[in-house]
């Protein structure tokens, strides 16, 4: 099963501990990776952070733009990443791509793979719709074998 991992910054106690909004995105990253060191750091600066391992069985992933089963994580890979940016050319902005993912039988994005980390930022966005770098990976559904665990809790001087 991948693992992930997401930062939430600050030390008030984080919404996913107890209550996943459903249709909210949960950004994730792997560990060490740019993002997971990112928000480790920005989290120092609101006082400190807690972090939480996601655990996500094989199931739910694919490589496919168009999945024959709903709820799945769209899992970009070199060979299907133009494609993914095809679909982004003049037709998704902001909360709307959200949407459309949904819509689309896609509850999330993993773009964690190295390898296509240069195309992914051409794209440009973030899902929240505002100009900047896309994240690793985020989902929007938590299901019961998906898994969310607090593991560290860093308080900053």
């Amino acid at each position: 099963m991948p693992i992930y991992y997401h930062i939430h910054r600050s030390m008030k106690k984080s919404p996913i501990e107890n209550n996943f909004k459903e249709g909210k995105m949960l950004f994730f990253s792997k560990k060490n990776s740019f993002w997971h060191n990112f928000e480790k750091d920005v989290g120092l600066d609101w006082g400190g952070y807690s972090e939480y391992k996601i655990t996500i069985p094989q199931k739910y992933f694919t490589y496919s733009l168009n999945p024959r089963k709903k709820n799945k994580i769209l899992k970009l890979t070199p060979k299907n990443i133009k494609g993914f940016i095809k679909l982004h050319e003049n037709k998704y902005n902001g909360p709307k791509l959200r949407d459309d993912y949904i819509n689309k039988n896609f509850i999330g994005i993993d773009a964690t793979n190295k390898k296509l980390r240069d195309l992914y930022r051409v794209l440009k966005y973030n899902p929240d719709g505002q100009l900047g770098p896309a994240p690793a990976g985020w989902i929007t559904q938590k299901f019961k074998d998906i898994t969310i665990q607090k593991v560290k809790v860093v308080k900053s001087d």
